[in-house]
């Protein structure tokens, strides 16, 4: 009962139908979910890290409490509402992580995750998806950075699960393929930036072998090995492309077309330089410094009409934590990361978490519910590894230098 919950409200998480803001079907499945998980759970373990996103939730609710009776703005209220719902559904994976075990639980996962991406792949190349204006696909989203979003937390678990299932990454590749395509169809700015470090970390592993190898004087070894598995896989990569671009030339004109319109965006963004960071409220910072102590709270954005122009939320989740909750909410909320930093055993896995602040540098993602089960699901990640085999057992495995 729980594993099927949990998987329908993973379905369903993506599928945007009401406007964006306001909880979709996928969240209101997830209530069922957690009920259950919640009710039917033996034991609440719980970790001191817990303790730093409940002092940010009760802050956030403080603070937004203030301004909503203040302005009487309903999104205010709304905003510490998702924390705690958010909170709960990362606690509720960790607890059905726990009762479905972890060797299930993230090959449940990782294999949905995989199958959605390549269902988002086929509805958008079928002309099925949405699409902004007609061309930046979003998928079943309302917003193609929303799309991105999910894209890049997707990559991420399939990375982090596949290690876990097989100890290798190669799902984690064919996962980030499919991101890649879908983030160019997306043509989202700040998905680039995260996507671009999840390849970069994705590539220090055979760096970091390498490094190893010379060290440990097993250049030869290594190598060779090295060319054996990844050269078989390259070119299944290359024929394999080959192959889709020989059938379906409408899919590489498609790429091609968007691709061109992705780098304009790009270069049109440099050029305006400073323009973006008032172009994403991060001006804010400075011309509303005092806010950044206490904290200004969300929502009732015509508060700063007379001393800037743009009145939507900070488009920055960095940016965004410290305006909206200050010094307490920001030091709350990224404690609990560095906790986690700290309980991953992998450097490279550790890098995964900064692909969503990069991300974020553009986007303000922290209501998003994804972001939450992305945090849960590494939490179960790091402590799966931690408790079931040692550190250098990890390395060994995962740079194969034994």
């Amino acid at each position: 009962m729980i594993s099927l919950l949990y998987g329908l409200t993973l379905v369903l998480l993506p599928l945007y139908l009401w406007a964006s803001g306001l909880p979709q079907i996928g969240h209101l499945v997830g209530v069922f979910w957690m009920a259950v998980t919640f009710l039917t759970a033996r034991r609440f373990p719980w970790d001191k890290a817990f303790n730093y996103l409940v002092i940010f939730i009760l802050y956030a609710l403080i603070v937004d409490s203030f301004v909503f009776l203040k302005y009487l703005d309903y999104h205010t209220i709304l905003s510490p509402i998702y924390y705690l719902y958010n909170f709960a559904f990362m606690y509720a994976l960790i607890l059905t992580a726990r009762r479905m075990g972890n060797f299930r639980f993230f090959k449940y996962t990782t294999y949905l995750f995989l199958l959605l991406l390549v269902a988002q792949f086929l509805l958008n190349f079928s002309g099925l998806g949405r699409a902004d204006g007609g061309y930046r696909a979003m998928g079943t989203f309302n917003d193609p950075n929303q799309f991105a979003h999910w894209v890049l937390w997707s990559v991420l678990i399939v990375a982090g699960g596949s290690f876990y299932i097989f100890r290798s990454l190669l799902l984690a590749w064919i996962g980030l393929g499919l991101g890649v395509v879908l983030l160019i169809l997306s043509t989202s700015r700040s998905g680039l930036l995260g996507m671009s470090w999840v390849f970069l970390s994705l590539m220090l592993i055979p760096i970091e072998a390498s490094l190893r190898a010379v060290v440990k004087g097993r250049v030869h070894f290594n190598l060779a090995k090295l060319m054996v598995k990844v050269i078989p896989v390259a070119l299944l990569l290359v024929f394999s492309t080959g192959a889709i671009v020989h059938f379906f030339p409408g899919i590489q004109a498609t790429i091609s077309s968007h691709a061109d319109f992705y780098v304009t965006r790009i270069a049109k963004g440099i050029q305006k330089s400073k323009e973006n960071l008032e172009e994403r409220g991060y001006d804010r910072l400075w011309k509303f410094p005092e806010y950044t102590v206490l904290g200004a709270g969300e929502g009732a954005n015509y508060r700063w009409q007379e001393r800037t122009t743009f009145l939507d939320e900070i488009h920055s989740t960095l940016a965004g934590l410290v305006f909206s909750y200050g010094i307490v909410g920001s030091f709350a909320f990224l404690g609990f990361i560095y906790h986690l930093w700290k309980r991953l055993p992998l450097f490279w896995l550790r890098l995964f978490l900064i692909a969503p602040f990069l991300y974020g540098l553009g986007t303000y993602n922290l209501r998003n519910t994804m972001f939450w089960l992305g945090l849960g699901f590494f939490w179960i990640l790091a402590d799966a590894l931690r408790y079931e085999t040692t550190f250098k057992a990890l390395n060994r495995e995962v740079l194969k230098t034994k």
